[in-house]
């Protein structure tokens, strides 16, 4: 795994123990495991929001942190399904750049959410006016086509017959 002990605390919601992790040593905020992944991506994938503001109060260019798929902690967020945190995220003026922000595979949050299925997600970012909708990612498709295509291979759809 190649966790610090931040990424344990991080893990267990144990925002107190955060708090004094860093206190000693900001640096290791920035630390990422051998998944490449650092304690925010942690926490925003577990949903724990009082981790995420502790992580971000002591080092707030950690927003900045990708994995070795390039994606931010909206990216985990979402992944995760954590809903609450996606809107904690997006409440964050200063963070805009983060909802257009692409991962290795051209993927935004909102494909991602598409990706997986979350409808609840899916609603939250479509409904922020500060989301590109018409982003593609590297396959060359938007969200709503990987929404609409997930439909119909889940038979939600009646298969389209293309003469």
């Amino acid at each position: 795994m190649g966790w610090t002990p931040l990424h344990y605390v991080a893990s267990k919601g144990k925002f107190k123990a955060v708090q004094q992790l860093l206190q000693h040593d900001i640096s290791v905020a920035y630390d990422l495991d051998k998944e490449g992944q650092s304690a925010l991506h942690i926490a925003a994938f577990l949903g724990y929001s009082l981790v995420i503001d502790e992580i971000v109060k002591f080092c707030p260019s950690a927003w900045d942190i990708i994995n070795i798929n390039g994606q931010t902690a909206l990216h985990a967020a979402v992944m995760g399904g954590e809903a609450d945190v996606v809107k904690d995220i997006l409440r964050k003026l200063n963070l805009e750049y983060l909802i257009k922000e692409q991962d290795t595979d051209g993927n935004t949050a909102l494909h991602l959410a598409a990706l997986h299925k979350d409808y609840t997600i899916i609603d939250i970012l479509a409904r922020d006016k500060r989301i590109d909708r018409f982003i593609t990612n590297n396959d060359h498709m938007t969200a709503l086509d990987i929404f609409w295509l997930m439909m119909r291979s889940a038979a939600v759809l009646p298969k389209l017959i293309i003469y």
